[in-house]
């Protein structure tokens, strides 16, 4: 695993669309996206700098995919990161996407000693609110929205799953995390907590959660690139028309020898058709 690279970027906590947008900012590489795909892109900017030439990037928190694809479409971004394909309307739109890899898409909890679940038995832990782990823990399932992919991704384990996901979700009192980091730190936060994530975001930013087997299959790059593992979330690069400039050049790296590499040890397959 790549580590160490996070401080090559400069953070930022919200979204202070006059401040990127100013003439001061012109010339910084402007990125905002899924946190599935976050941490990955922090790696591969201090990748890129290690060759000797470093890009200038700004990097913003807590947007999540659709937040970041109308901030390229307002030009607030320059770049978005999301884990799912353009949809028709949005491709129409002027939006353009290249994918850079794909990465097994899991359950997570960070209760010790577990190792997998069947889909009969998850399905069983949604729809029961007195649900409990083997110890005797309430399971607190972490939801996301109905919109968002990752609701989706989950609901595709099953149809037992997707019909317990379908009345917890609108079961009160549910915990309903709108993006990737909020839902990864409420799972790390609650006892007996269970979400659904990507490998690449588990890798980059929550090294405490374990990823389950489903029906003793293991979420591995190795399993998504054999077939056996199936659930995977397709991670793109967008931008608004044809990359330029700084996004042309970071879009290369990720596909040069040492940007495949670096994303393998980041959780994801590259073995995409292009």
């Amino acid at each position: 695993m790549v580590r160490g690279f996070g401080r090559c970027t400069a953070a930022v906590a919200a979204w202070p669309a006059a401040a990127l947008a100013t003439s001061e900012t012109a010339q910084v590489l402007r990125i905002g996206g899924a946190g599935a795909a976050l941490g990955t892109m922090h790696n591969a900017l201090a990748a890129f700098a290690l060759r000797g030439r470093p890009l200038q990037a700004r990097v913003v928190s807590h947007l999540g995919g659709a937040g970041s694809l109308r901030a390229v479409e307002q030009g607030v971004l320059d770049l978005a990161l999301i884990s799912r394909p353009l949809q028709v309307d949005e491709r129409m739109r002027g939006l353009r996407a290249w994918e850079y890899g794909r990465t097994p898409f899991a359950l997570a909890t960070a209760m010790p000693g577990l190792t997998g679940l069947t889909r009969a038995r998850l399905s069983e832990m949604i729809e029961d609110p007195r649900a409990t782990w083997p110890d005797g823990t309430p399971v607190r399932l972490v939801l996301r929205p109905k919109t968002d992919g990752d609701h989706v991704l989950m609901a595709s384990m099953g149809p037992l799953v997707e019909m317990a996901l379908a009345r917890a979700s609108a079961r009160a009192g549910m915990v309903v995390a709108m993006t990737d980091q909020e839902a990864v730190d409420a799972v790390v936060r609650l006892r007996g907590g269970l979400g659904a994530f990507g490998l690449s975001l588990i890798l980059a930013s929550a090294p405490s959660l374990s990823l389950l087997a489903l029906d003793g299959v293991a979420p591995t790059v190795a399993n998504v690139e054999n077939a056996t593992y199936r659930i995977v979330n397709r991670m793109h690069v967008v931008t608004l028309g044809e990359p330029r400039g700084a996004a042309l050049e970071l879009v290369q790296f990720l596909q040069s020898p040492d940007g495949l590499t670096m994303l393998a040890q980041l959780g994801h397959s590259t073995r995409i058709a292009r």
